[in-house]
C-alpha cells in the first residue's frame, strides 16, 4: 500500500495548476502566504452588519479567526452567541438551521484535487448543508498540504489522516466523538462570487 505525506507542502507549479482548475470551476481563490495573511483576507471580504455563522475547523481557531470574532474588533452579526446563549435544546437546534443560512458561512475542507474539487465529511452536516446551497457566501480556509491528485486519495487522506485527528480532538475538548456521516464534493460552483477559498501556502495548518 502506498503511504501518503499528508502534510506535506506541494511545489509552486502544483498550487497554480490548482488554483486555476477551481478558478475554472467557479470558485474564487486567495492564495496567501501564512495565517495573519488569511485572517486579514477574511476580514476584508465580510462587510460590516453582516450574519456570520462558522463550522466546526481546527484551522479557523490556528488563524485568530475564532479569537477575532469573540472579541470586541468586528462589526459583524455573531450567529453563534444566539445559539449558545438559548438553552432549549429544541429552540438551539432551530437557530443551528437558521444560521446555515448566514450571508457569509466559514470553515475547511478535508482535500482540494488538483482539477479543482473542493471535499469534506461531516457527522452533523452543518457545513454539507450551508456549503452546498444554504449560504449567501461561503469562505473556505486550507492550507496547501490539502491538496490531493484526486477524489479517490481525498477520500483516503479524510479516513485515514483527518478523522482521527478530529476523533481525538472532540474527545479531548468536548468529551465527544466525531465521525463521517455525510459527504460533499464541490465540482463547480454556478453563483458567481459565492465560494471564495483561501489558500495557505507555507504553514500546515488544520487537519
Amino acid at each position: 500500500m502506498q503511504h501518503y505525506q499528508w502534510n506535506k507542502l506541494p511545489n509552486k507549479s502544483i498550487i497554480d495548476k490548482t488554483v486555476n482548475a477551481l478558478i475554472s470551476n467557479g470558485i474564487n481563490v486567495n492564495v496567501v502566504k501564512n495565517s495573519e495573511d488569511a485572517l486579514e483576507h477574511i476580514i476584508k471580504l465580510i462587510p460590516s452588519n453582516a450574519s456570520v455563522m462558522s463550522g466546526g475547523s481546527t484551522t479557523l481557531k490556528q488563524i485568530g479567526f475564532l479569537n477575532y470574532l469573540n472579541g470586541n474588533f468586528n462589526k459583524w452579526k455573531d450567529l453563534h452567541k444566539n445559539i449558545y446563549n438559548e438553552n432549549d435544546e429544541i429552540k438551539r437546534l432551530d437557530l443551528r438551521r437558521t444560521a446555515l443560512t448566514a450571508d457569509y458561512f466559514l470553515g475547511s475542507v478535508g482535500a482540494i484535487t488538483i482539477d479543482g474539487k473542493l471535499m469534506l465529511a461531516d457527522r452533523s452536516g452543518t457545513r454539507v448543508s450551508a456549503y452546498s446551497f444554504a449560504a449567501k457566501k461561503v469562505i473556505i480556509i486550507a492550507s496547501a498540504n490539502k491538496i490531493v491528485d484526486s477524489l479517490e486519495i481525498g477520500k483516503l487522506r479524510i479516513i485515514e489522516h483527518a478523522l482521527p485527528l478530529e476523533d481525538k480532538r472532540m474527545i479531548d475538548e468536548n468529551n465527544s466523538f466525531s465521525a463521517i456521516a455525510k459527504w460533499l464534493i464541490i465540482e463547480k460552483e454556478f453563483t458567481k462570487d459565492r465560494i471564495t477559498l483561501i489558500i495557505i501556502t507555507d504553514e500546515q495548518l488544520g487537519f
